[in-house]
């Protein structure tokens, strides 16, 4: 087993909290529902940066060990849940599921400015798919979402506050749909259960 120093992970306890999700204000299709057009170009521009700078599953890894340093019995439900330090980060199943994270958070920005009913699909068919994860919980996901801005405010540290609202309102609303696709899931399982 590798040493679990060797994964250490910084905790960002001044990490911005989530925005509540508002009711989008209707926009002409092909924009953003949920952010103003300005608030598209500043979140493009931030995720280019981030893009450049770093590798992606590099940021995926983070935002994992950052989730696990939030709620270690989290790890549990991971298939690779007895690997620490090193091992853990040259786990390929850890990759893997880094990569196809940070893949979803691409393609959400990718998409916002053209809201189509494959974006939000794609998110709710996601969130549905983790209702039969054993262990997978509604607060794992807003672990994520704490996750996902500790790291961002770490890696844009040159940003200001607005891009920092700006991606929480961003992360919020495709968490939201995926919360809401794991909900309907949850729910539907559950009607299904005899009295």
């Amino acid at each position: 087993m590798g040493c679990s120093s060797s994964a250490e992970v910084k905790v960002l306890s001044n990490a911005p909290t989530p925005l509540p999700v508002e009711p989008p204000p209707t926009k002409p299709k092909g924009h953003s529902t949920f952010l103003t057009d300005e608030e598209v170009e500043i979140l493009k521009a931030s995720w280019n940066d981030l893009n450049d700078d770093s590798d992606l599953s590099s940021i995926g890894k983070r935002v994992f060990l950052q989730a696990f340093e939030m709620r270690p019995e989290m790890k549990k439900i991971f298939p690779f849940d007895n690997c620490w330090g090193d091992k853990l980060l040259q786990h390929p199943k850890f990759q893997a599921h880094a990569q196809s994270f940070m893949v979803i958070i691409e393609n959400s920005v990718e998409q916002v400015d053209n809201e189509s009913s494959d974006f939000s699909d794609s998110l709710t068919l996601l969130g549905q798919s983790h209702s039969d994860r054993i262990g997978f919980t509604r607060e794992n996901v807003q672990v994520f979402l704490k996750a996902i801005l500790a790291v961002w405010h770490d890696l844009l540290k040159s940003s200001d506050d607005r891009t920092e609202k700006i991606w929480s309102k961003f992360l919020a609303h495709v968490v939201q749909i995926m919360r809401n696709g794991y909900e309907d899931a949850i729910d539907e399982t559950t009607s299904k259960i005899p009295d």
